[in-house]
């Protein structure tokens, strides 16, 4: 079935069509919790909250052929509410917040640091992971967001609740530090990583960092039971 398809059927109160919704698009979901959350059990709760919010207010979706974004869109708010409730995104300076200083090198999207191989390198790409893991969270959260899953500023600045400004200062810091970082890294272990290729190949989940499929089938369970309980009331 077609995700356009789906989409339609689900709107008409279809749960066969919500499922393959769901089945079409959990993994990617996931994936941008786990790399949002860096938490594997965090990230499978944001998948059920993500589904069950979406499903509720499927009527919203005013064109079908958007729900791979829009759902990515209601996955991230889920991840950015759950850091924001556990006290993270403490501004690390009045820097990063300001309007000023972005214009230098606003980062594009097809701009990267790394080579074909060092994707393809588990070793390797563990370890720049770890340095996108190590920016502090906002930045995090811009870069993931960006690269990652193609959000526009625009929607970044949405999910963030602050200014277009500051979500571009935050990704030329981030880029900077990654960068950096990089050279560091380069420095110690005597390799050779910093060239062009995009940074989003290294975000996706490789095959170890998904769950077994039963996990996503359980999360559909209380998806749907979700849904069970809110018809109900």
């Amino acid at each position: 079935m077609e995700l356009t398809e789906a989409v339609r059927l689900a709107q008409e109160g279809d749960r066969q069509a919500a499922e393959e919704l769901y089945r079409q698009t959990c993994q990617r979901v996931y994936a941008l919790a786990l790399r949002l959350t860096n938490n594997p059990d965090r990230a499978m709760d944001a998948v059920q909250e993500t589904y069950l919010s979406a499903l509720q207010h499927l009527d919203n979706l005013r064109s079908p052929e958007a729900f791979p974004s829009w759902i990515l869109q209601i996955a991230a708010n889920c991840c950015h509410r759950i850091h924001r409730q556990e006290g993270h995104y403490v501004s690390v300076s009045g820097k990063e917040d300001g309007d000023s200083g972005f214009l230098e090198a606003i980062p594009d999207p097809d701009e990267g640091i790394l080579p074909e191989s060092a994707v393809e390198h588990e070793e390797t790409r563990r370890l720049v992971l770890g340095l996108v893991q190590d920016l502090p969270d906002t930045q995090r959260e811009c870069v993931i967001l960006f690269y990652f899953s193609r959000f526009t500023v625009e929607e970044i600045a949405q999910i963030q609740n602050c200014s277009t400004g500051t979500v571009k200062s935050r990704l030329n810091y981030a880029r900077k530090k990654l960068k950096t970082d990089v050279l560091a890294l380069e420095s110690r272990d005597g390799i050779r990583l910093h060239t062009l290729v995009p940074i989003g190949l290294l975000l996706p989940c490789v095959g170890s960092e998904l769950p077994a499929a039963t996990a996503f089938a359980e999360a559909w369970q209380a998806v749907t039971a979700g849904l069970g309980a809110a018809g109900a009331g």
